[in-house]
């Protein structure tokens, strides 16, 4: 199988998959038809990804998919009871079959544990009910033509005590399409279509008969109600069995219109129908630069206008085009957030999960990138950095446990943070591990610095014996180098008996960027004009490590200096931006000044800033680059970074 069809089965099967996260919750809420009609949707959602990952060849989501099939189908049959239990099964499967996917596009088939097959395969059984009331006599065309789906819906309907009826209409075979499709919607929403046949019998040629079988929770004056629009129906009720509570559902509806609606596209596509726009942007601009030269004052003043409404509207095609690469973190969150759940259950934890930024979109690429290695720090932070609830109430702390998840975007980058106020990585521990492992000599204390940089050692692991869910130390190398490779960095915080905090950085793919183009050593650089919040002239001779502005003393530094260029510079005047930078993460914004000096300032573009990819790792500071309107490139800085680099 060739790359691109293996890809395009990871998506339909990714789809599939988060369709269960959506709709196994939903189980606990609905009863009646709706809850049946869920519970076949998520039968055939399981069942076409066993068939897709069948023919794709991965066998572990295969056969994973297809015991959970059978779980389902003994649920459909009224074998098993939907309740708590039956539901965390399914939510423990679909997130094994998630992770698998992710162990597949990564390219190794992950195991399934024997103990989930087990659970699955052992699901105890109820006992049907052999005294439970039976389905009323139904026309012989009905009864002899019901398949054994159909007959698990009305004995569903009959066990739960709703109300059964026949249906019929006639409809000109015009426009019978529309209007048969418009009454099963109708039924639909009232209930469950249990099955539908075409009368018999003579009649007029230009007419169709339709008879349909249905439950519903209403009495029939309401069922009567809202068959108002279609007067030639009849409305035949069969024996009533009792009263159900009526729950309104139209998210299949919606679902189906939305899956209507989507049409696919490779981002190689979109990179070029990007790079196509802002071809066109480049050679506009130089057009009418051109032009202007040429006319007199009045009319090159009214082609200025024109030439400000062409950018805006050139610049806002690139970034609608843009927008299509982006999606939502919610997804990659919400993944996380229950691998850690059942990182809680299986370690009998107490944990609350609090998430910000859950609404970002970011490039596809970054969000590809980030999914696997957010989930395990996650998991990471339940199981070995949150303590039992006996060990945090020695500690003096509440019994729950709490896992941040955070996510911003400033300055080209995208930024994660996982946060736990757990134990912490304490140097005692990690250096009697590593003593353990043959790292170091016995008795050696490793600082703090030392003990942060091992724990994502390969095979290091600060336990002794092997969690079921994970480990700290265990995979956190694979998140590094999963993270390095997509040109970010993973940075760690910590205090011993307070908790840790995991912050992945991560360069943007691709945007749009009014940037301020500026020369040093001979070279030109980008930076994000919305930094720049003032401009000023600084004397020659007043070289000092701050400057006053506005009546606030403001730390100054050389971009040269920050670049390594150290150019010499005479007594003349020094071109200085103050720059504002802030810090959203955590709901709160905090903002910092610094003047910075340059050499010299050659104007602002709006330019489409490109990742470097992996070789955004090997400079830091440096957030992609870009061709400017003359044709020349130059590589775009993130400033923030370089000034805390300069700290240091």
């Amino acid at each position: 199988m060739n790359q691109r069809t293996q890809h395009e089965f990871l998506l339909d099967l990714e789809e599939l998959v988060e369709q269960l996260f959506t709709d196994i919750p939903q189980l606990r809420q609905t009863e009646g038809p709706h809850r049946r009609e869920l519970l076949a949707r998520i039968f055939r959602h399981t069942h076409s990804i066993k068939g897709i990952a069948t023919t794709a060849g991965f066998t572990e989501v295969g056969k994973l998919a297809h015991q959970v099939e059978s779980l389902l189908d003994n649920a459909r049959s009224g074998q098993i009871a939907i309740e708590d239990r039956f539901v965390e099964t399914l939510e423990q499967a679909a997130n094994t079959l998630s992770e698998n996917l992710s162990g597949t596009a990564a390219g190794s088939d992950l195991p399934v544990s024997d103990e989930l097959m087990k659970s699955l395969h052992n699901f105890d059984l109820t006992e049907l009910n052999d005294e439970e009331p039976q389905a009323p006599p139904l026309p012989a065309d009905f009864s002899n033509a019901l398949n054994e789906s159909e007959k698990l819906l009305l004995r569903e309907a009959v066990r739960e005590s709703e109300k059964l009826y026949l249906v019929t209409c006639v409809f000109a075979l015009n426009v019978f399409d529309k209007e048969y499709q418009a009454l099963r919607s109708v039924l639909t929403r009232q209930g469950a279509i249990i099955s539908s046949l075409p009368s018999g019998g003579a009649g007029p040629a230009d007419r169709v008969v339709f008879r349909i079988l249905c439950s519903s929770a209403y009495d029939e004056p309401a069922f009567r109600a809202e068959l108002t629009t279609f007067p030639q129906a009849v409305i035949e009720p069969l024996p009533s069995y009792g009263e159900t509570t009526v729950v309104e559902s139209h998210s299949s509806e919606r679902a189906k219109q939305a899956a209507n609606s989507v049409v696919r596209i490779e981002i190689s596509e979109l990179d070029r129908l990007i790079s196509s726009a802002h071809e066109v942007f480049g050679q506009t601009v130089a057009a009418l630069d051109l032009v202007s030269k040429t006319l007199s004052a009045d009319t090159r003043a009214e082609l200025l206008n024109l030439d400000a409404q062409i950018r805006e509207s050139l610049v806002a095609l690139e970034e609608q085009i843009i927008q299509l690469r982006l999606v939502s973190l919610e997804r990659v969150i919400q993944r996380a957030i229950r691998a850690g759940r059942v990182a809680a259950k299986v370690s009998g934890k107490q944990v609350t999960f609090i998430t910000a930024g859950e609404n970002l979109r970011i490039d596809k690429v970054i969000c590809d990138a980030v999914a696997y290695p957010l989930l395990h720090l996650v998991r990471n932070a339940v199981d070995q950095g949150i303590e039992t609830p006996a060990e945090r109430a020695a500690a003096g702390k509440s019994s729950a446990g709490t896992v941040r998840i955070e996510a911003g975007c400033a300055s080209g980058r995208v930024r994660f943070r996982v946060s736990d106020d757990g134990r912490g990585i304490d140097p005692k521990i990690v250096s009697k591990a590593a003593a353990r492992l043959g790292i170091v000599d016995e008795g050696t204390l490793l600082s703090n610095e030392k003990s942060l940089r091992l724990i994502f050692r390969s095979g290091f692991s600060t336990t002794s014996q092997i969690s079921s869910v994970s480990g700290r130390g265990v995979g956190l190398d694979i998140v590094e180098s999963a993270i390095e490779r997509a040109g970010g960095a993973v940075r760690v915080r910590t205090q011993v008996g307070q908790g840790s905090e995991f912050e992945i950085r991560l360069p943007n793919s691709l945007g749009v960027m009014r940037a301020l183009v500026l020369s040093s050593g001979g070279y030109r650089y980008c930076v994000d004009a919305g930094l720049i919040v003032d401009r000023c002239l600084v004397p020659g001779g007043a070289r000092a490590n701050s400057i006053s502005w506005h009546g606030e003393t403001v730390p100054v530094v050389d971009l040269g200096t920050l670049l390594g260029h150290n150019a010499a510079r005479g007594n003349e005047d020094l071109r200085t931006l103050i720059c504002q930078f802030s810090d959203e993460f955590d709901g709160a914004e905090v903002k910092r000044r610094q003047a910075i000096t340059v050499e010299s300032i050659k104007g602002t573009e709006e330019v489409l800033v490109r990742g470097l990819g992996l070789h955004s790792a090997l400079w830091p500071g440096i957030v992609g680059a870009t061709e400017l309107w003359d044709g020349s490139v130059a590589l775009v800085l993130d400033l923030l970074l370089m000034l805390s680099m300069s700290l240091k």
